[in-house]
């Protein structure tokens, strides 16, 4: 019981991990985009 509960915290933590991980790149892809119209 303790085992699977412990992995299951694992996965969600991975899983909240990621999720930031893709919004910070998007968020830079998108910075990244601003500035190059910006500039042309």
């Amino acid at each position: 019981m303790t085992r699977q509960v412990r992995w299951t915290g694992i996965q969600a933590l991975a899983l909240s991990m990621s999720r930031r991980l893709v919004a910070l790149d998007v968020l830079r892809g998108l910075a990244i985009l601003g500035t190059l119209l910006t500039n042309i």
